[in-house]
């Protein structure tokens, strides 16, 4: 098993390995996904640069009614109150 995983990662098959944290344990247990809406790309530009929030923890762009997801990991609903204020986004 370790030689066909080696031989996965040489040719590129497996891009990455990661680590699945634990919310509570990391004082952060509240998840939460929130849709981003936006007028234009010009708009939609603005959320990328949540990526260096600490809550942040994954932006992805999708369609539909929404332009961006955003997954946040916070203390609690005040923290995430706090922090959808700080992007602009409530």
């Amino acid at each position: 098993m370790h030689e066909r995983i080696k031989r996965l990662r040489r040719d590129g098959f497996i891009r990455a390995t990661v680590a699945k944290l634990d919310g509570a344990k990391l004082g952060r247990p509240l998840l939460a996904f929130v849709h981003v809406e936006t007028t234009s790309w010009a708009v939609t530009r603005q959320p990328l640069l949540l990526r260096d929030f600490v809550d942040v923890e994954e932006i992805h762009t999708v369609t539909g009614e929404s332009a961006m997801l955003l997954k946040i990991r916070t203390r609690d609903t005040q923290s995430l109150e706090a922090c959808l204020s700080a992007f602009h986004l409530s």
